[in-house]
């Protein structure tokens, strides 16, 4: 009891596609990324507090792609977000999607970080 369960709870595919014509001209292929991301009650919890072991429920904003697209944006610094604004992880699950082969590289790296680092 108390320990973080050993379930996968996120899976990323990764498919390419590329021509003879754009690999004679050395084009990027057209790469899409999918994630499917399972959320934990145990990953919304703080476990160290003060110096103390304890549960605390703590709340993750989502990344910018998850906000409101009326919402705050990081290059957005004449209105400050709101409380109200900001969209936070809960629990259950997430799907993420990229036409992009280095947003996908980019989600693939964050799937050693916890929701808090990410």
């Amino acid at each position: 009891k108390g320990k973080v369960p050993n379930n996968i709870d996120e899976r990323c595919f990764t498919y390419c596609s590329q021509t003879s014509r754009g690999r004679a001209e050395r084009r990027e292929p057209n790469c899409h990324t999918i994630c499917l991301r399972k959320v934990y009650p145990h990953e919304l919890t703080n476990f160290l507090l003060n110096g103390r072991t304890g549960k605390q429920t703590a709340r993750f904003p989502l990344p910018p792609e998850g906000q409101p697209i009326s919402g705050p944006r990081r290059d957005d610094l004449d209105s400050p977000a709101t409380h109200d604004d900001i969209r936070y992880w809960e629990e259950g699950w997430y799907l993420w999607t990229s036409r992009s082969r280095w947003a996908g590289q980019e989600q693939i790296d964050l799937m050693s970080y916890s929701l808090a680092a990410q």
